[in-house]
């Protein structure tokens, strides 16, 4: 499947979810697609999304509303460590800074069968999963709870929720910046 089939999945399956998105391309030249949305847990208000092409599929990139602090990083590595073990498909990531990501790949062969249902399904499933471990994340990162703690405090929280809520305006300001560093 080619980059542009592969986009222009992504955005039938966000029209389908009436989400808004931007589709632009880096400075890189390489093009992208991305959104934000609310978290349906209601512990944090926005997400950013953003989704590009890999060489054999489609990478979601969600990055989380936190900067971990120096001093809890050590401990929200062994949050992420549990975590990751306990999720079937993804990642969660940190960068050097302390910034969090969820991240999912998409085969191109998976798309192609029926690219904008797989979008839709593919990106209810990486909010459902970020929802899901909100409440650890959020006592990591203000030094409440050590690690497994704080994963089986969220894996008490998790019920079922709705479907998340699409943003009324495209990403602006800090949100459209972290999105832009590419």
């Amino acid at each position: 499947m080619e980059e542009k089939e592969m986009l222009d999945a992504i955005e039938a399956g966000l029209k389908r979810i009436k989400f808004k998105y931007t589709r632009k391309t880096l400075r890189t030249g390489k093009e992208v697609i991305d959104s934000s949305c609310c978290s349906r847990s209601g512990l944090t208000k926005l997400y950013d999304v953003r989704f590009l092409t890999r060489n054999h599929g489609v990478q979601i990139v969600y990055r989380l509303p936190y900067e971990v602090p120096e001093k809890l990083r050590g401990e929200m590595a062994k949050y992420l460590s549990v975590v990751n073990y306990d999720i079937l498909r993804g990642k969660f990531t940190m960068s050097e800074n302390g910034d969090l990501y969820f991240e999912l790949v998409i085969e191109d062969v998976v798309l192609e069968r029926d690219g904008d249902a797989v979008m839709e399904f593919a990106f209810g499933m990486c909010l459902g999963t970020v929802d899901e471990y909100l409440k650890g994340f959020n006592l990591v990162v203000i030094g409440a709870r050590d690690a497994l703690s704080a994963f089986f405090a969220a894996k008490e929280a998790e019920e079922d929720e709705p479907s998340p809520l699409p943003l009324e305006d495209e990403p602006s300001g800090e949100s459209a910046d972290l999105l832009s560093s590419e």
